[in-house]
């Protein structure tokens, strides 16, 4: 049985492969036809890709590296081009950025900025159950 948690990507990377790699319909329509059972999420790098993108239909759209007026933009029109698409920012989002996102509209922001914080000092302690 295929593992439905894990999403298709569909990067600028991954189209740079494609025989037309403006055709966001063609391409997310063929990764529904092979795999109907999973998630679509594709990146746009531009307002311009983000409409394309939304116009095609997926499930999540990631707006990488948009300023907090272009994301506002998209948040506001994403209703009506695919109002069952989640959009998502990421790119530059960090502890110091993130409030300047806070009132655009979108509410799913992945970053990798734990992956670069300093690390944590945690203490565990394990003790075994009282005895009953």
């Amino acid at each position: 049985m295929p593992d439905v948690r894990k999403p298709i990507l569909l990067f600028a990377n991954h189209r740079h492969f494609l025989h037309d790699n403006q055709d966001w319909s063609g391409a997310i329509n063929q990764l529904r036809r092979h795999a109907p059972e999973k998630k679509i999420v594709v990146e746009a790098d531009t307002p311009k890709e983000a409409i394309a993108a939304l116009r095609a239909q997926p499930d999540v759209l990631q707006l990488d590296k948009f300023s907090p007026q272009q994301a506002t933009e998209i948040a506001q029109i994403a209703p009506s081009l695919a109002p069952h698409c989640t959009l998502a920012l990421t790119g530059g989002i960090n502890l110091t950025t993130l409030k300047n996102y806070l009132d655009c509209g979108i509410r799913l922001f992945i970053t990798s900025a734990p992956y670069y914080a300093a690390p944590a000092d945690i203490k565990v302690s394990l003790q075994p159950a009282a005895s009953i």
